[in-house]
């Protein structure tokens, strides 16, 4: 893992002293599965092979992984694949394999509607003294 140090001010029980600390430097990758772009990802530039066959044995495409060439910031896979390969946005805003569509999920939780103020906000409901929350306001 490569890092980079870069001076900062640290502040302990209120005393702030200049240090220098060390940041785990990462680049951009791009996975190509079988020549076809699937993905870049941000990752620090070691252990970039294994990266690469994780992914695809982590994410299902394979049981096996045949190759694993690292060219600067291209990861090439190579593995016999069980499945085509699509891509779907992560809730992270990142991007992944599309596995199966999502199941329908049941609750028996329940979140009672909160009071809505039926005034416009207004200063007076902000006066200096009074709590968040505290409005001579109706109410519905």
């Amino acid at each position: 893992m490569f890092t980079d140090s870069y001076p900062g001010i640290r502040v302990e029980d209120g005393i702030p002293r200049r240090i220098t600390d060390d940041v785990i430097r990462e680049d951009r990758f791009s996975l190509y599965l079988n020549n076809v772009h699937i993905l870049d990802q941000v990752a620090s530039n070691d252990m970039l092979r294994e990266l690469g066959a994780g992914f695809v044995i982590c994410e299902g495409l394979s049981d096996a992984v045949e190759a694993v060439t690292v060219d600067g910031t291209d990861i090439w896979i190579e593995a016999d694949t069980r499945k085509n390969v699509s891509l779907e946005m992560r809730t992270g805003g990142g991007h992944g394999i599309h596995q199966n569509e999502p199941g329908l999920v049941t609750s028996s939780l329940r979140i009672p509607p909160r009071k809505r103020c039926m005034q416009p906000p207004q200063r007076s409901c902000r006066k200096p003294g009074r709590r968040p929350g505290e409005c001579t306001a109706r109410f519905s």
